[in-house]
């Protein structure tokens, strides 16, 4: 997997998309400056990066390289925590070529 600044593509996405700052912090149900600290994250919640893809309406995934060859859908685990990363691997449609458990 290729080395990815999220928060500066998620920053990126906002200014092409047209929407203001403040208003993607009210679609975050966020402060505008938790937003702006988005955008300096390396990494992300997973959970709050499937939220800005249905907000923005762009497949962050698709900055981490190739699509799995599976045949089936392909989940780009960014930062997630061990109780969510059993719960994922119980989910027999997910295929996990490769995986790391974060700790917070």
């Amino acid at each position: 997997m290729k080395t990815v600044h999220i928060g500066s593509i998620i920053r990126q996405k906002v200014n092409e998309s047209g929407i203001s700052v403040k208003n993607f912090a009210k679609m975050l149900h966020c402060s505008e400056s938790n937003a702006y600290s988005i955008f300096k994250r390396k990494s992300i919640d997973s959970e709050l990066l499937v939220l800005i893809s249905e907000i923005l309406g762009y497949d962050f995934k698709s900055e981490y390289g190739e699509p799995c060859n599976t045949g089936q859908d392909c989940i780009v685990l960014i930062r997630t925590n061990k109780a969510k990363l059993n719960e994922l691997r119980e989910d027999k449609s997910i295929d996990f070529i490769s995986f790391e458990n974060y700790s917070k």
